[in-house]
């Protein structure tokens, strides 16, 4: 019996045996006493060599889901110390047995007592972000499964109503732990997790009031304070300046809050990364940085954890024990600390008292300090991208502060806007890192019904009470009344989101959904596009003003001096605060002084104000603004901010677009344009304008300069803003001008590759010119000079075959061969955009274009693989509409063989219809000798491009660090002598010959399931050896993995051996 064999059976039966003490003593539990009795002799009873068999099984499938991660973790599994024996323990409980299983015990057990027992004894313990997902993947899914699948096991494991009974034994026997507000009052000795299974682990908290050399500052009271501040701060959505009501105008944030999804950054070979909430990353990964686009929810995730940690139930809400301290820490604010005169050296921790007494509160020093001593620590680093100047200093920062404060066992969580954030990342071996996704059909359902309640209920009369006939029908009226209200608003609301595609899309984002919804309740029609959305609710808050200063909630008129207060007042005053304030303010903070200089200055400039009446107009705004809207708030004593970043840039956008103030806006928009802080301004400002103006914007922008690793980035903005104008909306010649830019930057070697990659992806959104017209057989722009034919010729002849040089098992000597006919490849993979075409022509149903082996196995009878399901037909490739894999111009991927193949014989019958085929001709798969002769042209080369290894310039490996498929041809130094692009890496590619049969000269005309296809040219995580030209690998014909695309030959059937 192997070591991690023999180590999970013993601490199984101590588990299990455990766990049947406990049952004994509770009768409900009685039918749980077999089942635990079996298990506890599993691995050394008659079914031991079963058990070793299932454990060896699982090992074998983890080292090759998870190579990187596989060998210590396997390592520390089978360790015999106490410490890895009460992890090993706790997780065999969690993860085999338990229903729902604690997985915040787990990293706790391991941040606080393996680590520190691996860090005594001199070893280097590996971060949990590596360890974790392996750990949940061994023994929740793959050690289940091959216990499964051994005929004595396959009823050992228990069911799921088994696994309820051991919860609630598990609940039966935990012992309550003290909240943090009670630990902050004693010295306490504490115990963490179930109290059945794991062997007693104390942490020993010590003198919680007191610090060595610290005076005693009272922590409870200081404790009651920070809840009130967080509370007060954090705990409501401030909807004065749009909603149209007298009374409540705060609507807590628990009432509408819904838990949004992320997807974990991965680079192992499984499939593409599955869904989770983000309070399930927040959960299992202790240093986690949460990336997202403007208004999908960071800072709402701040808010929820601030708010759910200091007082609401988190062990309910996100899964973690009632233990820690939320420390808020605003980075770009800390950043402008630093940058003041003798900031330079200004530490997180220094920082922390600083910022919170300046917002008129205690010093929470000390109290910070006890938790991060503890280890009850959870800083929140809030806004990483909104850092103007000198960002790789401040994470340096961070990241010496993480690393000092990670040794005991506190949390961090950062946040950041996806664009910007790759130019300073945080430390990738510390930090897991994860995408914010857009709200799926479900949650946006979920946030109407609960946004339409608390709509509903503000403003509602307090319930009538009393216990007698008369108050209970009352109240079973108003509940009535409340009840109809909801479904009405929730009915209406529903049908204004979801009528209009373009409008569900903006519904996808979080802020965007709250201001559809604000715009809804005020009756009027929603917008499609999100200038027009932000423009409305500006419009909004200025006749909400009108309305709040009328007690019959009549409009009347709000003068500030001789200005009625409207939208386009609102946005030439605050246009240009804004664009200031986005410059020269990190964090978005201006003081009520230096606030006011900036209206008067903007008020005496643009209408011809006197200075001093000017500064008193100023005044008596910001007092409108203060007291009747939630636009420009009050964050701190005389301290303002706008009521997001977002709202900011729109301004910003809108006073760099319209204001007489704002000098040479020309010179700006092209300093701006490779700045990835001044991305949305930009964009909002395209969108806001008209088409004559946009089109000439838009051409500014591309004659921006850039060099270096910004190279490109102006024409990636131009890209994203035809996005959101639409053709229409951007004028022809911008439009014509843009995707020329955007194809010479993706086919340029000197642009960054990142930049390169985000050029490919918009070009894909606007319309690939690159990509096959099926209706032409060409490329759809290929009258335009920049865009090369779509199939490269390759002439008939010999070419060198094989290679002697790769590993044993793959290894073929290299040879003449001869190809007798000449042929045509594709110059790149098939497309998603493209492939889209064969689904939307019922491609999936119809059974001309599938072989015998693939129409069944598309069909309900057909083989399946996890994660798809037994008995359910297919209607699309694997990972159809998953990120990263779904944009228009990736190579389609979690293709099977016969999906592939299906898709050359439509495409031929189209070119056949269309003319561009001859009957005599047609679409295919290549063979690996026509695949290689493309690749090799007729010399020896290593690679298509020659004999340099591979790099970042030319292959997408994983070596590229990319982790997913690139756009086509972003690698344009990699191009084969006859022109194809990402022949080596980007996704492997299937053929039409078989693995053990490389030669044979003619193609498959189908496949057995049992046969498995060769596939040739590596993929984006495959290591450099599968780039050479010789080299092939093979999978059987039904498999959909992520890195499985293809591309097509054209060949003339007469022409073929």
């Amino acid at each position: 019996m192997s070591d991690l064999a023999a180590a999970l059976g013993a601490d199984l039966a101590a588990v299990a045996a455990a766990l049947a003490d406990a049952a004994a003593a509770e009768p409900a539990a009685t039918p749980l006493q077999p089942r635990l009795s079996g298990l506890a002799t599993l691995a050394s009873g008659p079914h031991a060599h079963a058990f070793v068999r299932a454990v060896a099984q699982a090992e074998g499938r983890l080292r090759r889901e998870h190579p990187a991660a596989a060998a210590p973790l396997l390592a520390l599994l089978a360790d015999q110390r106490p410490a890895a024996s009460r992890l090993r323990a706790a997780a065999i409980e969690e993860l085999l047995l338990a229903g729902e299983p604690d997985l915040a015990r787990l990293v706790e057990l391991y941040r606080r007592d393996l680590r520190a027992a691996l860090a005594a004894s001199g070893s280097e313990p590996p971060p949990w972000r590596l360890l974790g997902p392996a750990l949940l993947r061994f023994l929740g899914e793959l050690l289940p499964a091959a216990i499964g699948e051994q005929p004595r096991l396959r009823r050992s494991l228990p069911s799921e109503a088994e696994r309820a009974l051991i919860d609630q034994l598990r609940a039966a026997w935990a012992e309550p732990l003290p909240t943090l507000g009670e630990q902050f009052g004693q010295s306490i000795l504490a115990s963490a997790g179930a109290a059945i299974s794991q062997v007693q682990q104390t942490i020993v908290h010590g003198d919680l009031y007191t610090l060595p050399g610290a005076p005693q500052p009272d922590l409870p009271l200081l404790y009651t304070r920070y809840r009130a501040f967080v509370v007060e701060s954090f705990g409501a959505l401030d909807f004065r300046g749009v909603l149209q009501l007298q009374a409540a105008t705060r609507i807590s944030l628990e009432q509408i809050y819904i838990p949004i999804c992320g997807r974990a950054h991965h680079d192992e070979r499984g499939p593409g990364a599955p869904l989770a909430t983000l309070h399930d990353f927040v959960r299992e990964q202790p240093l986690l940085v949460v990336l997202g686009d403007p208004g999908s929810g960071k800072s709402t995730l701040v808010r929820y954890l601030l708010l759910t940690l200091t007082r609401g139930d988190p062990r309910r809400g996100l899964g973690l024990d009632p233990l820690w301290l939320p420390i808020f820490f605003p980075v770009a604010a800390f950043a402008a600390a630093r940058a003041q005169p003798g900031g330079a050296d200004l530490s997180p921790f220094a920082y922390l008292s600083t910022y919170y007494s300046g917002l008129s509160q205690p010093d929470y020093g000390p109290l910070f300090a006890r938790a991060l001593t503890l280890g009850r620590a959870l800083v929140l680093f809030d806004g990483l991208d909104e850092v103007r100047d000198d960002r790789q200093a401040i994470v340096h920062s961070l990241e010496a502060f993480v690393r000092e404060w990670d040794a005991v066992g506190n949390r961090f969580v950062a946040t950041s806007r996806i664009v910007g954030y790759s130019d300073a990342p945080l430390d990738a071996s510390l930090f897991a890192v994860v995408t914010i996704q857009p709200l799926a059909d479900e949650q946006i359902h979920a946030f109407i019904e609960r946004w339409s309640r608390a709509y509903a209920a503000l403003g509602e009369p307090a319930t009538p009470s009393g216990g007698d006939l008369l108050h209970d029908l009352m109240r079973e009226a108003a509940s009535s009344e409340l009840e109809r209200r909801v479904a009405e608003r929730v009915a209406s609301l529903s049908q204004a989101v979801f009528a209009d595609p373009q409008v569900t899309d903006l519904a996808r984002n979080p802020l965007l959904l709250t201001i559809l919804a604000l715009i809804h309740n005020q009756g009027a029609r929603l917008p499609d596009r999100r200038a027009d959305l932000y423009r409305l609710c500006v419009e909004a808050l200025a006749e909400t003003w009108n309305r709040t200063r009328s007690l019959s909630g009549r409009p009347v008129d709000v003068l500030l001096g001789d200005e009625q207060i409207d939208e386009r007042f609102v946005v030439n005053v605050l246009g240009p605060v804004a664009l200031w304030l986005h410059g020269e303010r990190a964090g978005g903070l201006i003081d009520q002084d230096e606030l006011e200089r900036h209206i008067a200055a903007t008020l005496a400039q643009s209408d011809g104000v006197p200075r001093r009446r000017a500064r008193c107009l100023a005044r008596a705004f910001i007092e409108l603004m203060r007291r009747d809207t939630g636009l420009l708030i009050e964050r701190g004593h005389r301290r303002f901010a706008f009521l997001h970043l977002t709202f900011e840039e729109y301004l910003a956008a809108r006073g760099l677009l319209e204001s007489v103030v704002v000098e040479h806006p020309d010179d700006l928009l092209q300093s701006y344009a490779a700045d990835p802080r001044w991305h949305e301004v930009l964009r909002l400002a395209i969108a806001a304008a008209s088409q004559r103006e946009a089109q000439r914007l838009l051409l500014t922008m591309l004659a921006a300069p850039a060099t270096g690793e910004q190279r490109g980035l102006p024409t990636v903005l131009v890209g994203e803003c035809l996005c959101d104008a639409g053709r229409n909306g951007a004028g022809g010649r911008a439009w014509e001008a843009g995707i020329a830019a955007l194809l010479t930057v993706v086919a340029d070697p000197a642009v960054p590759l990142a930049t390169r990659v985000a050029a490919g992806t918009v070009l894909g959104r606007l319309g690939d010119p690159r990509q096959l017209d099926p209706n032409t057989g060409r490329a759809r722009g290929a009258s335009g000079a920049a865009v090369p034919d779509y199939w490269c010729d390759v002439a008939a002849g010999p070419f060198w075959h094989g290679d002697e040089r790769l590993r044993r098992g793959r290894r073929l000597a290299i040879r003449q061969v001869e190809l007798p006919y000449a042929f045509r490849l594709a110059r790149y993979p098939v497309s998603n955009a493209e492939f889209a075409r064969f689904i939307d022509a019922g491609g999936y149903h119809d059974p001309r274009w599938w072989t015998q082996a693939g129409w069944t196995f598309i069909s309900p009878a057909g083989r399946r693989s996890p994660p798809e399901q037994p008995g359910t037909p297919i209607g699309q490739p694997g990972l159809w509409g998953v990120a990263p894999y779904n944009t228009p111009a990736q190579p389609v991927v979690g293709v099977s063989w016969y999906e592939a193949a299906a898709y050359g014989a439509w495409l031929t019958a189209a070119g056949r219809a269309a003319g561009w085929l001859y009957p005599g001709e047609c679409l295919r798969l290549p063979t690996a000798l026509e695949w290689e002769r493309a690749a090799r042209h007729l010399d020896q080369r290593i690679y298509p491009w020659g004999d340099q290894p591979p790099d970042a310039e030319r292959a997408n490996f994983d070596g590229a660090g990319l982790r997913a498929p690139a756009p086509l041809g972003c690698f344009p130094a990699g191009a084969a002598v006859c022109g194809a692009l990402d022949l080596a890496g980007n996704v492997w590619e299937w053929t039409c010959s078989l693995a053990d049969a490389l030669d044979a000269p003619r193609p498959c005309a189908d496949v057995a399931p049992g046969e498995t296809p060769a596939i040739k040219g590596g993929a984006f995580n495959w290591e450099a050896d599968a780039l050479r030209c010789g080299a092939h690998y093979w999978f059987h014909p039904g498999q959909r993995h992520n890195l499985l695309g293809f591309r097509l030959v054209w060949v003339a059937a007469t022409e073929e051996p």
